[in-house]
């Protein structure tokens, strides 16, 4: 889950958001989002499409298994 720890903090960063912010929008805690960046905590399936619903983004962009963040062109690693 390394590359989701990595994605989910870049996106968070790249869209000035606190982990406040993600929190409020994802429904979690801050302690959580916390925990899910610092890779101490893997996300569920439920927990995952949150992330993918806040950012706008594919669970595979967020899994590391493509590049495109919309999941288009087939960018499959």
């Amino acid at each position: 889950m390394i590359d989701f720890m990595i994605r989910e903090k870049n996106l968070r960063i790249e869209n000035d958001y606190t982990m406040q912010q993600v929190a409020e929008g994802t429904g979690l805690t801050v302690s959580a989002i916390s925990r899910y960046e610092s890779g101490k905590r893997e996300p569920s399936a439920s927990v995952l499409f949150m992330f993918c619903k806040f950012y706008g983004v594919t669970a595979d962009y967020l899994l590391g298994l493509v590049d495109d963040p919309q999941g288009k062109n087939g960018e499959q690693k």
